[in-house]
């Protein structure tokens, strides 16, 4: 990856990076909401009806000024645009070239099962979300597609110390497969 040596000494500076992330993350977010509602055809207020959020949180959430959103409203948006969300922590060189080609990948067409069409099958096995917690006498609880289970000991093979700070208030949500 050929980066600029100006842009990389700011970036060294991590006030910069926060700036840069903040901003990054915010016009990609603000841009990709209208992009996707405009993609449909709907109005702010058609948008705010599909996602459960008056017309003026629609408004919010496609200024560039807001930047305050929390999942559940990111996942309230992904369902009412028919669409998967994925957020995760990435290391810096990452999400440099992310942001290089961000501007390609504003629209994302709806859930079809023409997208599936020429993926291979073992690609799409089922891998049932488990969650884990840890009651406030100790115990943990593991909960999946079919059971809930609580015990002593923690749950398959996970390292303590992903379970050894969690609270039944603060479950782990991770993927089996």
């Amino acid at each position: 990856m050929a980066t600029n040596p100006r842009f990389l000494e700011k970036l060294s500076r991590k006030g910069y990076r926060r700036a840069y992330l903040r901003d990054s993350v915010t016009n990609w977010l603000v841009y990709q909401i209208e992009a996707l509602r405009e993609q449909r055809g709907w109005s702010q207020a058609q948008f705010g009806k599909e996602a459960g959020k008056p017309q003026s949180a629609i408004a919010r959430a496609e200024s560039p000024e807001y930047g305050r959103w929390n999942i559940g409203t990111l996942i309230d948006f992904a369902n009412a645009f028919d669409v998967a969300l994925e957020v995760r922590f990435v290391d810096w060189p990452t999400f440099i070239r992310w942001t290089a080609r961000a501007g390609s990948e504003l629209e994302v067409p709806s859930f079809s099962l023409e997208g599936f069409v020429g993926t291979d099958s073992s690609d799409l096995e089922h891998r049932p979300i488990v969650l884990l917690g840890k009651t406030f006498d100790g115990d943990y609880i593991r909960f999946d597609d079919d059971t809930v289970e609580d015990t002593k000991e923690p749950p398959f093979n996970m390292p303590f110390a992903l379970l050894q700070n969690a609270r039944a208030t603060s479950i782990v949500t991770l993927y089996d497969g």
